[in-house]
């Protein structure tokens, strides 16, 4: 489980969602003994266009850490301002209003992970009026992804 997590969740989340909730991404890693620093760039699909939702993007630096019993992904926005280079973006876009994420897996024993997440937005972003929905959709994306680990098992 601990392998799984560590080496190939990004990959987890865009198989599971891919066309769904994720359009496409791209992970560059960058390794400094046991740490792992990464740029994530995310394009995610256009939901909620009707009721005036951009199309998103997301560009975050993540640093993971690690222990023996436990993976730490701290996820923090770039200064990158656009979205992934070629890909397809409808002109009414925009980098989503999260700040960072936060998401710690401590490992019981060799099939069992418990997950923790924190998100934190932009305040006052005028996207915030969304946040709900998002919010749900972040959930929907771990349960689902929990559902396919839990099957490959």
């Amino acid at each position: 489980m601990y392998q799984l997590i560590d080496k190939s969740i990004i990959d987890i989340l865009y198989s599971v969602h891919k066309g769904d909730i994720i359009q496409c991404y791209t992970l560059e890693n960058d390794f400094e003994g046991d740490n792992t620093f990464q740029k994530l760039k995310v394009v995610f699909v256009q939901l909620f266009r009707d009721i005036g939702m951009p199309h998103m993007f997301l560009n975050m630096d993540i640093m993971k850490t690690h222990t023996e019993d436990s993976i730490r992904f701290n996820c923090v926005k770039n200064a990158d301002l656009y979205p992934i280079e070629g890909v397809c973006v409808n002109t009414h876009s925009a980098n989503a209003p999260i700040v960072d994420i936060t998401v710690v897996c401590n490992f019981t024993d060799i099939h069992t992970c418990r997950c923790i997440v924190n998100v934190n937005h932009e305040p006052n972003h005028d996207l915030v009026r969304f946040e709900s929905i998002v919010m749900s959709i972040f959930k929907k994306m771990f349960k689902k992804v929990k559902t396919f680990i839990e099957m490959a098992q």
